[in-house]
């Protein structure tokens, strides 16, 4: 998919619109839900000849998978310094690099050298604010690449009904949410100023999770 563009102004005194992606703009999302009746039991493939007691124990169940991917939105800083291409900031949050450590978490999830000169992050005041001499933005406002992490989500499951009698029915279930362990983390912060700058302060997404379940209809 193609990005979103809008047209802005980057500076209220611009007589140019500047062209610039989208900030809720998402160019990929996958999501794949099924169910699949295993071939185990009376009348299919695999145990078609099972007594009753047999097939009642393992036969019918079914599996249930939901898959979930989403590009993440791009990320927006306010009128900053930076000594290089904006357009070439990746954000790695979530990944690791070579030694184990985790981008966003235990180092900044970006190259965050370029937003200061000799350690200090040069103020920059809000381009509406006219009393101050360094309101002319030349930091684009988005780009396609510096963007929030992927979302990504795979939950299964398998379950089957026992036939109690004739209207009455127990099923159990076992679900496993997040299966791949995958962490989403929010709240990168971009705030030059701060000692967390390039590193998040939330993780959305819990970890694996394994529970059983079960529910009677009658």
């Amino acid at each position: 998919m193609c990005p979103t563009f809008n047209y802005t102004h980057l500076n209220p005194q611009d007589t140019e619109l500047i062209d610039i992606v989208s900030p809720n703009e998402r160019p990929h999302r996958i999501t794949f839900s099924s169910i699949y009746q295993l071939s185990f039991g009376r009348n299919r493939a695999i145990g078609s000849n099972w007594n009753r007691v047999v097939d009642g124990i393992l036969g019918g169940w079914q599996l249930q998978g939901i898959f979930e991917r989403q590009s993440g939105e791009p990320l927006i800083f306010g009128n900053v310094y930076y000594n290089g291409d904006p357009n070439e900031l990746v954000n790695r949050l979530g990944k690791k690099d070579s030694e184990g450590r985790r981008y966003g978490i235990d180092i900044p999830a970006f190259d965050t050298s370029g937003f200061f000169i000799n350690g200090s992050a040069p103020a920059f005041a809000n381009n509406y604010t006219s009393s101050s001499t360094n309101t002319l933005r030349s930091f684009p406002l988005t780009t396609g690449k510096f963007r929030n992490q992927h979302f990504l989500k795979f939950d299964v499951g398998i379950s089957k009904d026992f036939q109690v009698r004739e209207g009455m029915k127990f099923q159990i279930r076992v679900e496993a949410i997040n299966l791949l362990n995958r962490s989403y983390f929010s709240g990168l912060n971009l705030d030059l100023t701060s000692g967390s700058f390039g590193r998040a302060n939330t993780q959305r997404q819990p970890p694996r999770d394994i529970q059983i379940g079960g529910r009677f209809t009658f």
